[in-house]
Order: structure tokens, then sequence, then C-alpha cells
């Protein structure tokens, strides 16, 4: 279920315009609540999400992306970003997710207008979203962890990833337990891994505390 919000009011000039397949007829200076850019631009945008505890807080979404040959990825001319705020129970179930839309005129900056959409989730699917979040915690946990060892170790990406491969499969049932049940056995298990067996655990990171911090913090 959603409800939509908007503030249409603008002197701004959207880029998102020079985009559509054709806007020869078009307002530059409405604001773009009706465009889908996802599906009715003439090429795709490359998305980039920020998550907290794996939870999005924003997205935005550029015309141009590069790789290095770190695997870094850098993003250029952000067309469209989108907010998130949650409304969680006690437990941090979330009752419902507000996303605020706002596009980048020619200048580079924000919308002053905007468009909020705001979800409702019922029990399954707050069930669903909490699941969702421990996955992307874990998978955000695995590109961290394998940074961290390339600064910590020296080591290239792929001895680095394949250091943190070797660490996950000892753990896949608690990796398993925690994503559907958020049971604790993985912390309890990565409190007490061993520091002979892995003694990059205990490997100071940039941030002041042990990647063995770094990845229960995450959790």
């Amino acid at each position: 279920m959603s409800a939509i919000k908007e503030r249409k009011f603008s002197a701004q000039k959207y880029k998102i315009y020079d985009l559509v397949v054709d806007a020869t007829a078009v307002n530059r200076s409405q604001l773009p609540v009706d465009i889908d850019f996802k599906t009715g631009l003439a090429c795709g945008l490359y998305e980039e999400v920020h998550m907290t505890h794996g939870a999005p807080v924003y997205k935005q979404f550029y015309t141009d992306a590069s790789m290095d040959e770190n695997g870094i990825t850098t993003y250029t001319n952000p067309i469209v970003r989108i907010d998130y705020t949650f409304d969680r129970d006690s437990i941090s179930l979330a009752k419902s997710c507000t996303q605020r839309f706002r596009w980048y005129d020619t200048d580079g900056n924000l919308s002053d207008g905007y468009k909020d959409v705001k979800d409702f989730y019922n029990t399954t699917e707050s069930m669903a979203e909490a699941e969702l979040r421990r996955r992307n915690v874990i998978n955000d946990l695995k590109v961290k962890t394998i940074g961290l060892l390339m600064y910590t170790r020296q080591l290239s990406k792929a001895d680095a990833a394949q250091t943190g491969r070797d660490f996950l499969a000892n753990y896949k049932a608690e990796i398993v337990d925690y994503i559907d049940e958020a049971n604790v056995s993985f912390a309890d298990a990565v409190t007490v891994a061993s520091a002979e067996t892995y003694p990059w655990l205990d490997d100071m990171t940039p941030y002041g505390i042990t990647i063995r911090q770094f990845i229960l913090n995450g959790l």
C-alpha cells in the first residue's frame, strides 16, 4: 500500500529530461514525478546503494560508472536520489518505509521539490524485510572484510577473498541461523574464534578497532 505526497514547484531544470526518449515538448523545470527512470529513459542508470545494518539509507542513480583494478566502482553524473526512512516497532520490525524521490538539476543540485511514497508492511512483509536486512549485513561484511584484509595483510584481492571464504566456510550453519532466525550463534563464534587459526581477526583496522570487533559491530 502506498501514499504519494508531491511538491511540484521549482525553478530548477532537471538533467533527467536529457535522457527521456522524446523530451521536445517537456517543461524541464517541471518536477519529473511521472518519469519512470528505470524503464522510461533512453539509457539505463547505474545504482549505488548506501546501507546501515543491512537497510538502505539512500540510493543514487547515475549515467556513468567505472571500476578500477581493485574492483572499486566510481559513479559519476547523478540523476536521481531516493532517501529511505523506516518506522520500526520495539523489536526493529518494519511497520512502514517512506521513500523520498529527488532529482538532480543541471547545476548538480538536488531538487527542492520531492515525491514521497510510503509503503506499509504487514507481518509477513516485516519478517521478510528483516531477513533481507540480515542477508545484506552478511554480504556487506564479506566485501568490507576483504578490503580490510587487503589493508592489514597487504593481500591481493583474490587472496583476501579466499581467506574470507575459508573463514566463512567453517560457519555456514551459524550464518544461515543468523539470516533465517536472527540467531546470535555466528556472533558468538566470531567472539571466540582462535587467534592462532585466524590471526588476522585481531589485526587493527584504520577505524581503531580489530577486524573481529568490526565484524561484531556490523552484526
